[in-house]
């Protein structure tokens, strides 16, 4: 492939990368940036990852989690900048105004409105996670998979397919994972480290979710939500994780749909949609500026609590019409 060639190149001629990613960082684009983070520093180069928010307590296990910052000094400058996972500058936050000052952009992610943020644009909406891309980039560039690559490129996998779950899980997918475990990868322990170091506030605002959950007259639409309210009882700085509770309320019979709906002060509420039986949510998501992937999608609604749900939930009603 032409871009993994000039991709190549560039890694191996250029010395100061700068990595970066999407405000409120995934186990994918964590996972990726870590990765190529590892990769470019054991070729000698000097690098600097960078994002946004801090990482999440439950990536902390992955090895140099704290390489991630999210702070600069101003006098900084790169000769490259990679943006993973990210179809649009205002994902990747402030952190895109430092990252437009380098005389190189590569953009690498596989959302499906992809179109380019820089004059190497990697783009395969195929890819179930860029930490596949990633590892089609190493091979390419016929980098050893070392165990700590492994680590980080399956936790990458891992948490954009759903635990292997959602219909971007493919065939490369698992073969791309079953190298990992002949690595050495474990995935109990992955998944011990992901998924069973709640604290008790967390788990305490998973109830209070399950309690609100509400659901539409025909059975196919769910959806919960993160209220002021509920964030003075638990704590404004809980770490939570949607997934879990997402899961748990994807599971319902009958429901195709499910939303959490996050209340981020100043008339700002995050959504996080989900869906099953080929409902596509990305759709719904670009309405309002957001992305995603058909069964995966978020987006950010400037309104009241109250006022977004009621946008949200009569577009989907609108393509949900078969329910």
């Amino acid at each position: 492939m032409k871009i993994l060639n000039l991709i190549t190149n560039i890694m191996e001629k250029e010395e100061r990368f700068l990595i970066t990613s999407h405000v409120r960082p995934d186990g994918d684009s964590i996972g990726t940036q870590l990765a190529l983070g590892i990769m470019l520093n054991d070729m000698g180069k000097k690098v600097t990852i960078l994002n946004e928010d801090p990482v999440p307590k439950c990536y902390s296990f992955l090895p140099h989690s704290d390489w991630i910052k999210s702070s600069l000094n101003n006098d900084a400058h790169f000769d490259v900048a990679i943006i993973l996972d990210c179809s649009e500058w205002e994902r990747v936050g402030r952190i895109a105004s430092i990252a437009q000052k380098t005389d190189v952009i590569v953009n690498i992610d596989h959302h499906v409105d992809g179109t380019g943020l820089g004059q190497y644009n990697y783009i395969d909406p195929s890819a179930a996670a860029v930490a596949e891309q990633a590892y089609r980039l190493l091979k390419h560039m016929k980098q050893p998979i070392t165990y700590e690559l492994a680590l980080c490129l399956y936790t990458g996998i891992l948490t954009d397919t759903g635990s292997f779950k959602h219909g971007n899980t493919t065939v490369h997918s698992h073969h791309i994972v079953s190298e990992f475990l002949k690595i050495g990868v474990k995935p109990d322990f992955v998944y011990r480290m992901l998924y069973e170091r709640n604290n008790f506030s967390s788990i305490v605002l998973q109830g209070m979710l399950l309690s609100n959950l509400q659901i539409s007259n025909d059975k196919c639409v769910a959806w919960t939500s993160i209220t002021k309210e509920m964030l003075k009882k638990v704590g404004y700085n809980v770490e939570f994780e949607p997934e879990s509770v997402l899961g748990m309320i994807r599971s319902i019979e009958g429901v195709d749909v499910v939303l959490l709906f996050r209340d981020l002060g100043e008339d700002k509420i995050k959504v996080n949609l989900r869906s099953k039986n080929g409902v596509d949510v990305w759709q719904i998501a670009r309405k309002f500026d957001g992305g995603g992937h058909k069964q995966a999608a978020g987006c950010v609604v400037n309104a009241t609590l109250e006022v977004a749900q009621q946008m949200v939930l009569q577009e989907i009603m609108e393509v949900m019409h078969y329910c």
